[in-house]
């Protein structure tokens, strides 16, 4: 969460370790995660609209090209995990309502 400038992060420090693959001397490896397990598939549709438009706001062209090369998150439609989250939900709202 560090790279939230709303949470004074630094995207120039992850600008840097993408261009120089490295962090304080130690050559480093990265890999990229593209696919979403974790969210519904409507949330991550969102995210990916949103953050392509919002991309083009950025005036900074070293920014810009962070983001395009990083944002887009593949859906994974799971039925099962869409039941889960789905259960979870419910057994919170009646987990809530018991301490009523």
């Amino acid at each position: 969460q560090a790279i939230y400038r709303w949470r004074g992060g630094d995207v120039q420090m992850f600008l840097e370790l993408l261009s120089n693959k490295k962090f304080n001397q130690t050559q480093i490896n990265t890999n990229s995660l593209p696919t979403n397990y974790r969210s519904l598939d409507n949330i991550v549709e969102f995210n990916n609209t949103f953050i392509k438009e919002a991309i083009e706001s950025i005036a900074d062209l070293n920014y810009r090209s962070f983001y395009k090369e990083s944002f887009y998150q593949k859906i994974i439609i799971l039925l099962v995990e869409k039941l889960k989250f789905i259960l979870l939900k419910i057994r919170w709202i009646q987990f809530i309502f018991k301490k009523l």
